[in-house]
C-alpha cells in the first residue's frame, strides 16, 4: 500500500473510530466514484461521523468525511465541519454527491 493511503486510512481509523476494514472500504469507495467520474469534478460526502473535536487544535474538528475527485482521480479526502457550506462554489468542483 502506497504511504499517502496509509496515511488516509490512519487518520480516518483514529479521528473517525472506524475500524481499519471500514476505513479501508471508504477509500475504496471513493476510489472506484473517482474512476467513473472522467469528465468533471465531484465533491462526494463518504461519511457523517460522531467525532467533533476541539477548534484550533492539531485534529480535525470535522463531523463528515469527503472525497474530493478531479476529472478521474481521487484528489484528497478531508474531514469538514456540516456547519460549512456544502455548495459547488465553497467546494470548488462541478457537483455534489450525498452518499
Amino acid at each position: 500500500m502506497c504511504h499517502a493511503k496509509e496515511r488516509v486510512i490512519e487518520r480516518i481509523m483514529k479521528q473517525a473510530g472506524m475500524s481499519r476494514t471500514e476505513a479501508l472500504n471508504l477509500y475504496s469507495n471513493a476510489g472506484d466514484r473517482a474512476e467513473k467520474c472522467l469528465n468533471k469534478s465531484q465533491a462526494v460526502r463518504l461519511a457523517v461521523i460522531n467525532f467533533q473535536g476541539t477548534a484550533w487544535s492539531d485534529r480535525s474538528n470535522g463531523d463528515e468525511i469527503w472525497a474530493i475527485i478531479r476529472y478521474g482521480k481521487l484528489v484528497t479526502i478531508m474531514f469538514r465541519r456540516s456547519t460549512q457550506p456544502k455548495t459547488s462554489q465553497s467546494l470548488r468542483v462541478d457537483e455534489i454527491i450525498y452518499k
